[in-house]
């Protein structure tokens, strides 16, 4: 059956809209995986045009996940391409040609709304009892070996 795979991915450091752990589901179909991909949805608040109202990849983003020598897909290409998606979604869909106004007006729209979001969150984090809880986590290279 279908098991889940949760985890923080950031995008780009600095970045004030993505550039911060953001939950990440990834539900794998244990018959299928690796020849067929995991779906991969945002958890909580957020803010991306390219994304469906709950927060779940649209379809060209799997097209544009990379794959290994193998044709098959490995959980730290994935993360790559989250971490891609989150620093230029452009690049993570592939979209080569011109973008269109509207979709431009959109990212940047959505980008306002997460940046928006994150200062009032970062503002009430000044004012934490348990500063610990709004820490930045960290992942090691190796739990993202060879599966």
């Amino acid at each position: 059956g279908p098991w889940d795979l949760q985890l923080s991915v950031a995008g780009a450091e600095g970045d004030e809209a993505y550039g911060v752990p953001w939950k990440v589901v990834m539900r794998f179909d244990s018959e299928l995986w690796p020849t067929k991909l995991a779906i991969v949805r945002f958890r909580g608040v957020f803010h991306h045009a390219m994304t469906d109202e709950e927060g779940a990849m649209l379809m060209p983003f799997y097209r544009g996940v990379p794959r290994d020598d193998r044709g098959v897909c490995t959980v730290k290409l994935y993360l790559q391409a989250i971490h891609t998606f989150l620093v230029d979604p452009y690049k993570s869909w592939k979209i080569d040609a011109e973008i269109s106004a509207k979709t431009k007006f959109a990212v940047e729209a959505h980008r306002k709304l997460s940046k928006e979001r994150l200062d009032i969150i970062r503002k009430y984090a000044l004012q934490a009892r348990h500063k610990e809880l709004f820490t930045k986590p960290l992942w090691k290279q190796e739990w993202l070996g060879p599966l």
